[in-house]
């Protein structure tokens, strides 16, 4: 959060990039496999 006096107010913001930059650090990768039909048999091949 951002905050700043505006015209003599409270003017509180978010910053622009600082949900990007908060999801880019928990990580995602995508997993492909071929021949795997369900959830459980995935998680197998990942284990």
């Amino acid at each position: 959060m951002e905050c700043r006096v505006k015209d003599d107010a409270l003017a509180i913001a978010r910053k622009r990039n600082a949900l990007t930059f908060a999801v880019n650090r928990e990580g995602m990768f995508v997993m492909l496999a071929h021949g795997v039909d369900d959830w459980e048999a995935m998680m197998s091949c990942y284990d």
